[in-house]
């Protein structure tokens, strides 16, 4: 199912201005949701920019924005669940849902800005995936 942009996407972007994910904490019933906020890029509140691999773009996994249904590919929602705080919201930019990926003068404006949207973050979360056994070690090892 292809999320309702005109309820997620509603407020267009002024110049020099992104959306922040507001991801909420864990819900009774489990669901992945969040919210949007459109922010100058001149007065901003504390985010974290996640950095993942968007993976198979046929294989998504429904999630809630704006209170609508959005298809988040699997490796996003993955990232998403494992990363959510159990009590408070989270504020992230994500580059598949804080970008209107349906809109291509959206995308031409918002593309340019990822170096600054990254640099201005307070931290970039670097999501490579769920840890199976072993991993920890191997990342131990490697760094």
């Amino acid at each position: 199912m292809d999320p309702d942009t005109s309820v997620i996407y509603s407020n267009r972007l002024a110049k020099n201005s992104i959306r922040l994910l507001h991801l909420e904490p864990k819900s009774a019933s489990g669901s992945l949701n969040c919210t949007l906020e459109c922010v100058s890029l001149d007065n901003f509140p504390p985010f974290e920019a996640l950095s993942y691999v968007w993976g198979d773009p046929g294989d998504t996994i429904s999630m809630f924005c704006e209170g609508s249904l959005f298809e988040a590919t699997r490796s996003l929602h993955t990232a998403l669940t494992n990363l959510r705080l159990p009590n408070a919201v989270r504020t992230m930019w994500v580059d598949a849902i804080c970008i209107n990926q349906k809109d291509d003068v959206e995308k031409s404006r918002q593309v340019p800005l990822m170096g600054k949207i990254y640099s201005l973050a307070k931290k970039v979360v670097v999501w490579v995936g769920p840890f199976t056994r072993g991993d920890a070690k191997l990342a131990a090892q490697s760094m």
